[in-house]
């Protein structure tokens, strides 16, 4: 938030399966972002729930694409969305 932009991102996740890495990355990412937008208000968290369902869209077109087209789902794609 404080370069305005995605500068520098990257995943904090090595293994999305690993039920406590991701715990704890949740934990951290509600620490940080209540950290962040202490005092900016209702409109900011609005923006991040947004932001937050526009990133689910997306999953949702890829598996419709791959189930329209009849494609195999990767295997580590499917197990992470329980396609399988």
């Amino acid at each position: 938030m404080a370069a305005g932009s995605w500068q520098g991102f990257t995943c904090s996740l090595r293994d999305p399966l690993d039920g406590g890495a991701v715990s704890a990355a949740l934990a951290a990412s509600r620490a940080g972002l209540l950290g962040e937008s202490a005092g900016l208000g209702e409109a900011v968290l609005t923006i991040v729930g947004e932001c937050l369902e526009h990133e689910a869209q997306h999953h949702g077109q890829l598996i419709r694409y791959f189930y329209a087209n009849e494609l195999p789902f990767p295997e580590a794609f499917a197990r992470r969305y329980a396609l399988r």
